[in-house]
């Protein structure tokens, strides 16, 4: 089955389960999953909620609202505000 990350709290108790190939920690209520199958990523809340079915590339964590998501095409990848609605779509360049 291999190794598999999850969410505990502070008495130890899991709040979301060991299904995840990587998780994040939270910022902003997110935290940015890898799918074991596929290795895409995604979003889930604090409840554990998948919010962002893993289809991306690459998702960067909320901060100041915003989160950065690279899909396979151009159309795929952009921005998103907390509502996960693309409030930018397209990649910008960095040098």
């Amino acid at each position: 089955m291999g190794n598999r990350e999850g969410v505990i709290d502070r008495t130890g108790k899991w709040v979301i389960e060991p299904k995840y190939a990587t998780i994040s920690g939270f910022h902003e209520g997110f935290a940015v999953f890898q799918a074991v199958h596929g290795g895409k990523f995604g979003v889930i809340d604090s409840a554990g909620r998948v919010v962002l079915e893993p289809k991306y590339r690459g998702v960067d964590p909320f901060v100041d609202g915003v989160a950065e998501v690279r899909g396979d095409t151009e159309s795929d990848s952009g921005y998103v505000d907390k509502q996960l609605k693309f409030i930018w779509k397209g990649r910008i360049m960095s040098q």
